[in-house]
């Protein structure tokens, strides 16, 4: 143990891309935010890609350097409650929705799981995945939460969430999922019911009955969520204090109070003034994706070095389709003048340009022709990022680094979640410069030169 963080077992890996079979085993026991580097420096060597780019490994260093800093940041600065046991039980489910909805709801209740000495446990992506941003189609019952997030608490490094099998019940909708017979004794709670009298006022009193728990007691609570959670009082504001005499009792201590991430979403003014309230849980990017993840993202981005044009820049270029094809015009013929003119002027620059294709269009015909809209510039180059992204998904299912039977190749959201490293939203920033053409921003050009100076002079410099 280093500072109540757990160390990470030794674990046999295959490398990707490759049909021979390595193992690495980790015989030095160090924090778990160094695994990421270490399987970036050993293991994309048998990628059939080239060795790691000194940037790329000054990057993973870098992030290991801000990762202890903040662990220790974490340890000095120790906030949460500390829970002798979790037997208390959280469970959300209400309606199917996107990836993204889904994690905001998950990191959330994670938060307050962490302050109520509970554990977060919610039905498999299966059941709770939207079909619709899946092509129609249910993502595996063998995907697994863990696939997505690598989501621990702070105090002990145990898993925040836990992902019920799919046989755990028949219908993950029903009120009550828990049955009272297997809990005697137990508080259970369901919001959304007819006699529950809203999330916020729930929270309170499970908050109640949490702080009086007794350190070995053997019964505990259940609370089911089946109901909205953004609709809320919880969502979009500050969790209230303990009773007066739940703040009396020894170790309470107001910092205690969990900090939902939404909180400052909507309320941008205090997040400079406000006083932060505690996180319980990791927040540190590079300890949150999960190991196969972080190196299926690496591997992306070298063999998008690799197929890219030498001395570039890279930019991303999104064209939405599909749902929003009404509210953004995306003809070829609309996208062939958005380029050359968002283009106009790189030419003297002395950077060539490697643009990456990220789109919902499933029509070949239409993304080939997008793929030849470069002609006319000869320091610029279009990569297919989803077919890449493909690419790296279907070699790691085929040599074991991922579960095969989960079909990660047809699942939109692991896809989107793997070619995040090359967004906006990227950890490393692989991407510098970005193109949009969607509902919500949806300009006839985007001149780069304009709209990303800083970049040019950088090169230039």
């Amino acid at each position: 143990m280093l500072g109540g963080m757990s160390m990470p077992r030794p674990t046999p890996m295959r490398t990707l891309g490759s049909n021979t079979t390595y193992y690495f085993f980790l015989l030095i026991m160090i924090p778990a935010v160094t695994v990421p580097m270490l399987l970036h420096i050993y293991m994309l060597n048998d990628l059939n890609l080239e060795m790691p780019s000194v940037q790329a490994q000054d990057f993973f260093q870098q992030q290991h350097k801000r990762g202890q800093m903040e662990l220790q940041r974490n340890i000095s600065e120790q906030c949460w409650r500390t829970c002798p046991q979790r037997i208390n039980k959280i469970y959300f489910q209400h309606r199917m929705r996107g990836l993204g909805d889904r994690l905001t709801v998950i990191d959330n209740l994670a938060q307050i799981a962490g302050y109520l000495c509970a554990i977060l446990e919610v039905p498999p992506p299966s059941k709770m995945l939207a079909l619709e941003h899946n092509n129609g189609n249910r993502v595996s019952e063998n995907v697994k939460w863990l696939d997505f997030r690598n989501l621990t608490f702070l105090q002990d490094d145990s898993q925040a969430v836990r992902g019920l099998d799919a046989s755990f019940s028949e219908d993950f909708d029903a009120s009550p999922v828990y049955k009272e017979e297997n809990f005697p004794g137990w508080l259970h709670i369901v919001s959304g019911k007819s006699d529950s009298k809203g999330l916020l006022e729930d929270f309170i009193r499970l908050q109640e009955f949490s702080m009086l728990q007794g350190a070995d007691a053997r019964t505990g609570f259940i609370w089911e969520i089946h109901t909205t959670f953004y609709e809320s009082g919880l969502f979009d504001r500050l969790l209230p204090p303990p009773s007066a005499q739940v703040q009396e009792l020894p170790g309470y201590e107001d910092k205690m109070l969990p900090e939902l991430q939404t909180y400052y979403y909507f309320h941008p003014e205090e997040a400079h003034t406000h006083k932060r309230r505690c996180t319980y849980t990791n927040n540190n990017p590079m300890q949150l994706q999960p190991t196969s993840m972080a190196l299926l993202r690496e591997a992306l981005k070298e063999r998008v070095r690799m197929n890219g044009l030498t001395n570039s820049i890279y930019v991303f270029l999104h064209i939405r389709r599909g749902d929003a094809i009404a509210e953004c015009d995306t003809r070829i013929e609309v996208i062939d003048y958005f380029l050359k003119c968002s283009l106009n002027g790189t030419e003297t620059q002395g950077k060539n340009i490697t643009l990456l294709l990220g789109s919902d269009e499933m029509n070949t015909t239409y993304r080939e022709k997008v793929m030849k809209l470069q002609d006319g510039f000869p320091h610029v180059s279009i990569l297919d990022a989803d077919s890449l992204t493909l690419e790296v998904i279907k070699e790691a299912a085929t040599n074991g680094l991922i579960d095969a039977s989960a079909g990660f190749e047809n699942n939109n959201f692991y896809n989107y979640e793997v070619q995040r490293t090359l967004k906006r939203d990227s950890i490393d920033k692989f991407s510098s410069v970005f193109l949009d053409k969607h509902r919500e921003n949806c300009d006839k050009c985007t001149r780069l030169v304009d709209y990303f100076p800083s970049v040019w002079k950088k090169e230039r410099d």
